[in-house]
């Protein structure tokens, strides 16, 4: 029922359908035109339909005006307004095991910025990785105010710096990873593999950028924009909506860690 290639999911029911046709046959057909990446599914489902759904998310979150994502790296569906924080800490934490498996002996996120995604630079919002950093939240230097979700995901990810033995690098295992979690295409995963393949002058220290600009570029696109647009006239109001239309109005910057690797 969903293809490998889906990674945005749209509930709506028969009242939804029905209310749309009779606004506009055109409206219609154009919400329903299937994007390369998104599948609508119409409520209710015949039982061994939503037994497959199940598979691939919880059943509290198969209701009409839902619109749920998959993040990479999983095949696990979450809502929009929760992708861009389960997106983040998954990437980092599948870069720390990569680099480990590499031989790294320390991984740590020295400083956290904003990028504006439509303008494609950094903002002034950051958040410094210092000694002290690890250890308490009112040492982290926030230069601009963000909501509280936001300073818990930046605290989440300078928290989790890693210290390790350190040893020679197990490329066996480190493609394992790369080809378990389709890493391949990802120029930042490979980099780092490249480097530690030569054995003739190996990589000691070295600073990284995780980017994920592109990532939310890719779910919040135009083509759901105005699929949202349309489900507004008839969810707009709801609380489980407006919060999945807020996230996409304000998913606008991406994060940007610069990370530190010692091997």
């Amino acid at each position: 029922m969903i293809d490998s290639y889906i990674n945005k999911l749209i509930f709506v029911d028969e009242e939804f359908m029905s209310e749309l046709k009779q606004e506009s046959v055109s409206v219609l057909r154009e919400f329903n035109n299937p994007n390369s990446d998104t599948q609508v599914i119409k409520l209710p489902l015949p039982g061994e339909e939503l037994a497959h759904l199940l598979e691939y998310m919880d059943i509290s979150e198969i209701k009409s005006g839902n619109i749920l994502v998959k993040p990479s790296y999983t095949n696990r569906f979450c809502r929009i307004e929760e992708f861009s924080e389960n997106h983040v800490l998954r990437k980092y934490r599948l870069w720390t095991q990569l680099c480990l498996a590499l031989g790294a002996k320390l991984v740590k996120v020295q400083d956290i910025k904003d990028v504006n995604i439509e303008a494609g630079n950094d903002s002034d919002t950051h958040v410094k990785a210092t000694a002290s950093s690890l250890v308490a939240e009112g040492s982290l230097d926030v230069s601009a105010k963000k909501s509280s979700r936001a300073k818990e995901i930046r605290q989440q990810i300078m928290d989790m710096s890693t210290d390790a033995e350190g040893s020679e690098p197990n490329l066996d295992a480190a493609h394992g990873i790369l080809q378990k979690y389709n890493l391949f295409h990802d120029d930042l995963f490979m980099s780092v593999y490249e480097m530690r393949e030569l054995i003739n002058n190996s990589l000691k220290r070295h600073e990284f950028y995780l980017d994920f600009s592109s990532d939310i570029k890719k779910v919040f696109d135009s083509s759901i924009k105005a699929k949202l647009d349309v489900m507004a006239k008839l969810y707009e109001g709801r609380i489980d909506f407006d919060s999945q239309e807020n996230a996409f109005n304000e998913a606008r910057t991406a994060m940007k860690l610069s990370i530190l690797v010692e091997f």
